[in-house]
């Protein structure tokens, strides 16, 4: 008899049901409930894949209707678009979103203390404690590797939250 090997987490379920079913073999509870474990973690696994394939699809959808509205309507441009977008490695965007995190940090702290951000004016203004928290501001160090793992967890939140 040819062994023909075992690909799929299906036929080795559908092996081991045998197994434990064929009379030969004398399975008890706890073979049994191993089984059934490994079945319903099976169905699960599936279950979560498609509906985190469904985030996938909800997001990709939102982002290729931006970009068909940033190319005026026209889906070939919109395609191009995500093209260029997609291409790109995933750390490509967790850098991106770093530094927007870190100037989001310092447009705030000008904003809330009366400083148009776009001409520095007013910032001869603050006292001396604000002027020395801004420099704390600007000269902290790298905080990337944080924002990333924040990011992560986020979005890691997000998938269980919207996954059910």
């Amino acid at each position: 008899m040819i062994h023909k090997p075992i690909r799929t987490i299906e036929k080795a379920i559908d092996r081991l049901v045998f197994r434990v079913s064929n009379g030969r073999y004398e399975p008890n509870k706890t073979d049994l409930e191993a089984i059934n474990f490994v079945i319903e973690w099976s169905n699960n696994c599936k279950l979560s894949s498609l509906k985190s394939s469904d985030l996938t699809k909800k997001l990709f959808i939102k982002l290729f209707s931006d970009e068909l509205y940033r190319a005026k309507g026209d889906p070939h441009k919109a395609q191009k678009y995500m093209g260029e977008i997609l291409e790109h490695p995933l750390s490509f965007y967790e850098e991106q979103f770093c530094k927007q995190f870190d100037d989001h940090t310092v447009f705030n702290f000008l904003d809330n203390n009366g400083i148009d951000s776009n001409l520095g004016v007013g910032f001869e203004q603050l006292s001396t404690e604000k002027q020395k928290e801004f420099e704390d501001i600007l000269m902290a160090p790298d905080r990337s590797d944080k924002i990333v793992k924040s990011l992560r967890n986020t979005m890691a939140e997000f998938l269980i939250k919207f996954s059910r």
